[in-house]
């Protein structure tokens, strides 16, 4: 990352360098397994793993007008992350966190100017994360090859096709 980034979510960057402050505080991450009970007559029940928790991650974020953090501008990346419902990176710091969708934020308007615009927000993110699976993986790998097999099979085709019109 650059000079100042200190990570990123999907289209909002985190910055501290003497151009523009937007950072995050307060990060809580919560993982967790799943388990089944199996009831056994007159003892303690058995307990068996079955898999993982998604991850979810919590932390706020200040946007201050004076730091260069436009609140307005700020929040309209984040309305438009949670109404595309897709995954986004997160990066905290140089670290790769994972693929995580925006579940909610809370905003909380804390200054105005004479004009009546907000020039100081905290922002709550909580976000969850997703697992992109093997299924995509193997799309992703297989696209390629089909796409090439595709365009050779169409051009046969139609090579074949034209031969039968003369």
């Amino acid at each position: 990352m650059g000079l100042g980034v200190l990570g990123k979510f999907g289209d909002v960057i985190f910055f501290c360098n003497s151009y523009k402050v937007l950072t995050f505080k307060d990060v809580q991450v919560q993982r967790g397994v799943k388990y089944a009970q199996h009831d056994v007559l007159m003892q303690i029940p058995e307990q068996e793993f079955i898999g993982y928790e998604a991850s979810t991650i919590s932390f706020q974020i200040q946007l201050r007008s004076l730091f260069k953090s436009s609140p307005d501008a700020e929040l309209l990346k984040l309305r438009r992350i949670l109404e595309s419902q897709k995954e986004q990176i997160l990066m905290l710091g140089e670290n790769y966190v994972g693929d995580y969708i925006l579940t909610s934020y809370n905003e909380t308007n804390k200054k105005y100017n004479g004009f009546g615009i907000c020039i100081a927000c905290d922002v709550d993110l909580q976000l969850k994360e997703v697992n992109l699976g093997a299924g995509s993986f193997i799309q992703s790998m297989l696209s390629p090859i089909t796409d090439t097999v595709s365009s050779v099979v169409s051009n046969v085709v139609g090579g074949a096709i034209d031969a039968c019109k003369v």
